[in-house]
């Protein structure tokens, strides 16, 4: 694109002394077929008026006599430039007959160049002051010397004074004080700190991100150490998903299931997959998982299985897979091995060892090992049950609470069953048990059925 400034070209080639001439009047530009009323008269020359946009490919010429001239070839090349009017520009000025290649842009030569303006789509956010925003709030409670304010922090009226003139001195206790009664400042947090943590604003506690690409948290109780084909399942699964992942250590399972539904409840996920730290998964790889397992029993089609995929493919509220407890010639850890309710759970549990499942089945209560669990589950299961409500201020849910003999799992697969909602397992989904070995259904002990 082109720009011609008549009065700068004039002052300095016009004039002898140098000195700024008058502006002279732009010329008139020629060029043949550029209005639709000459289209009728091939060989007339059409005046372009200032703006004017012009077709690709038209050569364009001023009157003889009045300026320069730049002309098209007299054989057409292949692939040959597009010319255009170009102004003298010092030692490099532009003779009668110069070929100048043309810009993409399809406009008039005189027409100005805009330069494009950037879209702004919302106002740019304020840099986040939290040390400010929280020393507002105490002078919103009336300052060090308020007594709603002291209450507020839990602090005297001598610490409060010291994080006035010294903000450094404010502690993570007081920015979580803070952070229950803002909860539009956390997401602000968030936004910030992720992808490296997220805050859940209840009891001080950090944790890996809850939001992305999968509407999911993992939640992985933790007894002891990490198993390796535990750790090679979840790096899978945070690169394939990026999803929200919780760790959850402690020496009571039903406290750690506990906490971790707590935390699942306050990252706003819709799904929960519980996968325990001795449990191998299979991951889309069915090399992999034949290699890892040894297994003989477990058909092609089932190693090749994405945990994810195959259990949200169920659309089912409360979804499984199989596992085997952790004992050579032991038994499968789920329902239809433990507690059979009739013949057909025994004939059942016969196919699953022998990797003859059939998909789904419904079953009274699932091993957490390898569990799919929608967030309605659990809050259906509060509203049926408000005397699991925390007893202190901190704690959380007792979902897995245990009353009898039962297995944390089976106790609250019992409530779900309560609310009338179904539990699903999927016999086909098989998972191995990390131990000494890995162990699986087809290295436990067949049960005697008619």
């Amino acid at each position: 694109m082109i720009n011609i400034d008549a009065a700068a070209m004039e002052a300095r080639y016009g004039s002898k002394t140098g000195a700024a001439a008058q502006p002279a009047p732009i010329q008139d530009l020629y060029a043949p077929d550029v209005r639709p009323e000459h289209k009728t008269t091939p060989n007339k020359q059409a005046q372009i008026p200032l703006g004017t946009p012009v077709p690709e490919g038209t050569v364009i010429r001023q009157v003889v006599g009045r300026g320069m001239a730049v002309v098209p070839p007299q054989t057409p090349e292949t692939n040959a430039p597009a010319m255009a009017v170009v102004p003298p520009t010092g030692s490099a000025r532009t003779s009668l007959g110069t070929y100048v290649e043309v810009s993409q842009t399809i406009s008039n030569p005189l027409t100005p160049r805009q330069e494009p303006q950037p879209v702004v789509n919302e106002l740019p956010k304020k840099p986040l002051d939290l040390t400010q925003l929280i020393l507002d709030h105490m002078f919103e409670l009336g300052g060090d010397k308020s007594e709603t304010c002291q209450k507020f922090y839990n602090r005297s009226q001598q610490t409060l004074r010291n994080w006035m003139q010294n903000p450094a001195n404010i502690t993570l206790e007081a920015v979580n004080r803070f952070l229950k009664r803002a909860p539009e400042i956390k997401d602000d947090i968030l936004e910030i700190l992720e992808p490296h943590f997220a805050y859940d604003g209840q009891d001080g506690t950090w944790s890996l991100p809850n939001r992305g690409k999968l509407d999911m948290m993992v939640c992985m109780p933790i007894l002891g150490a990490p198993t390796l084909p535990f750790m090679w399942t979840m790096l899978y699964l945070a690169k394939k998903y990026e999803c929200g992942f919780d760790v959850q250590a402690d020496t009571r399972i039903e406290r750690s299931r506990n906490m971790l539904a707590k935390r699942f409840l306050q990252s706003g996920c819709s799904w929960s997959l519980w996968v325990d730290c001795d449990v191998a998964a299979p991951i889309a790889n069915g090399n992999y998982f034949r290699w890892l397992t040894g297994s003989g029993a477990i058909s092609n089609e089932a190693c090749e299985f994405d945990v994810v995929n195959r259990l949200l493919s169920h659309k089912k509220p409360v979804v499984g897979g199989v596992y085997a407890s952790r004992r050579y010639h032991g038994g499968l850890v789920i329902q239809p091995e433990i507690k059979p309710r009739s013949h057909e759970d025994k004939l059942l549990a016969n196919q699953i060892r022998r990797g003859q499942g059939q998909g789904l089945a419904a079953v009274e209560w699932l091993g957490f090992g390898c569990a799919l669990v929608h967030r309605e589950v659990f809050l259906e299961v509060q509203r049926r049950y408000p005397q699991l409500a925390p007893q202190e201020e901190l704690a959380p849910w007792r979902f897995f609470h245990v009353e009898h003999d039962e297995g944390e799992d089976e106790a609250f697969c019992q409530r779900v069953r309560s609310c009338s909602i179904p539990i699903w397992l999927d016999t086909q989904l098989i998972c191995g048990h990390v131990g000494n070995m890995m162990f699986l259904p087809e290295h436990t002990l067949s049960q005697m059925a008619l």
